[in-house]
């Protein structure tokens, strides 16, 4: 039964791939994202597929005018997939079709393009056994519409009077742009792409805001109405890797129901292994490298992103990791954007001060002397209670 709307975005199929990454993990990721659309066509073509309708949501290019030898393989694999189901495709500011060689103008992109410039009736139809859909959308190109243009989607009761759409219709919004309920109107500040609330379209009465352009999937409700940014299923860099999931839609006879899954392997063979751990100043390199190694191991081949956070007296800690994975024979692209390096402390001459960290040293002493930690546990306590007070002297860890 196919009752589900696969909402996807920001794919940026063609996208050069980390210059970090070793060229046979590079090579596996390009793969896997350039050649996801024959993979989906095929996984459509299955009879136990419940996808009953695929939405792009902007950004399914990474620039306008591909590679040559992508944009034929590409084509044919969304002309297969329009073959099984409706394939209705919103251009993003990537590959938007303001660019007068942008390949979505040439007419013959499979099936629906969305080219008006404000919402309107793109698609309509039944999905399931017991749904019916209605998408309203619009794309942004320039000379029609200024960027970050808000706009407005029209009442749901207006459009099912003049089109005699059936009572139980669901009512889809597609927009590549900002939802500005609960993002800053400065993130779209002068992009090529729209603003849009999603309060106002819930109280249109639609069902579901399919949304394109912020790469962090995030979902939102309003009263019934979802608002979801899916993000990449597999992003091109270490700093977006995307989230290695994709958004399946249920259609009811009432309502969209969003729900997030991992995409079956035969689709996605290849992810980014995201790992984000939290170091404690006191942790030396092997107790780091021991847990990072462990989660590392346990996702075989995939490429592997390990995000530091916390507080560490080693300024090499990011080096020294690197150095010793590749002894090991292990990868991984490791940042500590959000790992502060604190310097080496020395009690004695902290507890000479006469100052509010001078007169907490001094206690630390007392209570070490009295209790007798663990000398880790002693030195944890010392360099929190120090953190608290505000002496981070530290700098960047290399």
């Amino acid at each position: 039964m196919r009752n589900r709307i696969l909402h996807l975005a920001d794919l940026h199929l063609g996208a050069a791939s980390d210059h970090n990454l070793p060229e046979p993990l590079a090579q596996k990721l390009r793969d896997c994202r350039d050649g996801f659309p024959d993979r989906l066509a095929e996984h459509l073509a299955r009879p136990d597929c419940p996808i009953g309708l695929v939405l792009i949501v902007g950004d399914l290019l990474d620039h306008h005018k591909p590679p040559e030898e992508l944009e034929p393989r590409i084509r044919r694999a969304f002309a297969a997939s329009a073959q099984t189901v409706p394939v209705i495709t919103v251009p993003g500011n990537h590959d938007e079709l303001s660019y007068r060689d942008c390949l979505y103008r040439r007419g013959d992109w499979p099936g629906v393009v969305v080219r008006n410039a404000t919402p309107e009736v793109v698609w309509h139809g039944p999905i399931g056994t017991d749904g019916y859909l209605v998408v309203v959308a619009a794309a942004y190109e320039a000379g029609k519409a200024r960027p970050g243009t808000a706009l407005r989607f029209p009442p749901v009761e207006e459009l099912r009077a003049s089109r005699g759409f059936p009572d139980h219709a669901c009512f889809l919004a597609a927009v590549h742009g900002t939802v500005t309920d609960y993002f800053s109107e400065r993130v779209v500040e002068g992009e090529r792409c729209f603003r849009v609330s999603h309060r106002q379209v819930a109280e249109a009465g639609y069902d579901y805001l399919a949304l394109g352009h912020i790469h962090r999937p995030r979902s939102w409700q309003e009263g019934k109405c979802h608002a979801v940014y899916p993000g990449p299923i597999v992003g091109p860099l270490a700093s977006d890797p995307g989230s290695g999931t994709w958004v399946c839609v249920q259609v009811t006879a009432s309502s969209l129901i969003p729900e997030t899954s991992p995409p079956p392997s035969t689709v996605i063979p290849t992810r980014w292994n995201v790992i984000e751990e939290d170091v404690a100043p006191e942790e030396d390199v092997p107790a780091v490298l021991q847990r990072i190694t462990r989660r590392i191991t346990a996702a075989g081949n995939h490429p592997t992103v390990v995000r530091l956070q916390g507080r560490t007296l080693h300024s090499e800690l990011c080096g020294e990791l690197r150095r010793r994975l590749a002894d090991a024979g292990l990868f991984s692209v490791i940042t500590a954007d959000a790992l502060e390096a604190m310097p080496t402390v020395d009690p004695d001459q902290l507890a000479r001060e006469e100052s509010l960290t001078g007169c907490f040293v001094r206690q630390w002493r007392v209570w070490v002397e009295a209790e007798r930690p663990a000398e880790a546990l002693a030195k944890a306590a010392l360099l929190e209670g120090l953190h608290a007070l505000g002496w981070n002297e530290g700098g960047e860890v290399s």
